[in-house]
């Protein structure tokens, strides 16, 4: 079973999770990943990625070799890797930098097995000695994440992910997604109408998410600490652990996450001792932190100046597995991956209230994952007689399971 010089490489997912496995197909469907594609047929994959810490086909591993395939292991930290030839291994929560490196020693062993051939004219029968290849998933500028568990829901942290990957039902959508929580009540507005149109738009100054934003990106370009300074007390980012120190409790931080209250907010450049970071009682990731603020603060909005017709550009996938989420996220970053949509679009084709699509592009702007792209929107308008969806199209696989 040999690929083609330079051709994409043919993935199976084996025997995973369902969310890994909805997620991983995601991934690669979103076309980040240029050096690989799924396939469905296990048989003719050139790489198998499999959970180590479920149950798999043992028999697979002695026959790699023989059968021109390879298997990239995802396992948690605490569990051996198995370090065979033609095995790969990556910890989970996998990382899209580290998943596309192992993707990318492969595909390059390859190559060069083939340029080998070709050289001498027959099969390459020069004993080679792997070592299988392992990387540790660390916190990356794209992260991209995975569930690190057993089973499907064992130890779940963040029941909004397991639900927004099934179907609802009229009986239980209330209850699974207590939708209004998130993306506010804010009913779908005609864009012509000037007074429909201010309802949409929000000061992003004037929400605390965006001093987390303009303090990260300082703290990050100059590689040092930044002190935050509001009315209401200081904010520290602490450049080494990527967290935000502060001293509110939930009640008040959750009151500061939704209010308008932050114009007079500081951002400078202030390195404090270990001693004085400990006078802060609470640390929360950064980008953890910034995600929810910014949700909290859309509720159905988008930043002055958004505009609702202009193509969503998805630059990288959220770590939705660490991340707040609501009903429809995934359906929406399935879309804005493999289609030119807008704000407008991609509520008319996914037939999804307006405020949902607001609410996570707001989130995903300030964590940088999406912007508006300045070109012409050139979204496939839907075949009638066909009577599917972009929504049906993209995601009706994953929930074939």
């Amino acid at each position: 079973m040999n690929i083609q010089h330079n051709s994409k490489l043919k993935i199976s997912l084996n025997n995973l999770d369902t969310i890994t496995q909805n997620t991983l197909k995601f991934f690669f469907k979103s076309k980040l990943c240029e050096k690989a594609e799924l396939f469905i047929n296990d048989d003719n994959a050139n790489v198998l990625i499999i959970d180590l810490d479920r149950h798999y086909n043992k028999e697979i591993i002695p026959n790699l070799k023989k059968n021109n395939q390879y298997v990239i292991f995802l396992h948690n930290e605490m569990n051996t890797p198995i370090s065979e030839e033609n095995t790969y291994n990556v910890t989970k929560p996998v990382q899209v930098k580290y998943l596309k490196q192992q993707i990318s020693f492969i595909s390059q062993r390859i190559n060069d097995t083939e340029k080998d051939d070709i050289v001498s004219g027959k099969e390459n029968t020069k004993s080679i000695t792997t070592t299988a290849k392992h990387v540790h998933s660390k916190p990356s500028s794209q992260p991209f994440g995975l569930i690190n568990n057993k089973s499907d829901t064992q130890n779940f942290k963040n029941n909004h992910l397991d639900m927004a990957l099934k179907k609802s039902t009229e009986s239980s959508t209330l209850n699974q997604y207590k939708a209004h929580k998130h993306v506010g009540s804010n009913r779908d507005i005609n864009p012509d109408n000037p007074e429909e149109l201010k309802k949409i738009y929000h000061n992003p100054k004037k929400y605390l998410y965006h001093h987390l934003v303009q303090a990260v990106k300082l703290g990050k370009n100059n590689k040092t600490d930044i002190l935050i300074k509001t009315l209401f007390g200081n904010l520290y980012f602490d450049y080494n652990s990527q967290n935000i120190l502060h001293s509110f409790n939930k009640a008040k931080m959750r009151y500061f996450r939704s209010s308008p209250l932050f114009i007079e907010t500081k951002i400078v450049k202030n390195s404090l001792s270990e001693k004085s970071k400990k006078e802060y009682t609470i640390s929360q990731n950064a980008e953890s932190l910034i995600w929810q603020s910014a949700i909290n603060a859309s509720k159905g909005r988008v930043p002055l100046g958004t505009s609702l017709t202009q193509t969503i550009e998805m630059t990288s996938w959220p770590n939705f597995s660490r991340l707040l989420i609501f009903r429809y996220v995934i359906q929406i970053a399935a879309a804005w991956s493999t289609h030119h949509m807008s704000l407008l679009d991609t509520a008319s084709q996914l037939k999804i209230p307006q405020r949902y699509i607001f609410t996570l592009y707001n989130a995903m702007l300030a964590i940088e994952s999406a912007n508006i792209n300045n070109v012409i929107n050139n979204t496939t308008k839907l075949n009638s007689d066909k009577r599917k969806s972009v929504f049906s199209k993209i995601l009706s696989h994953i929930f074939n399971h």
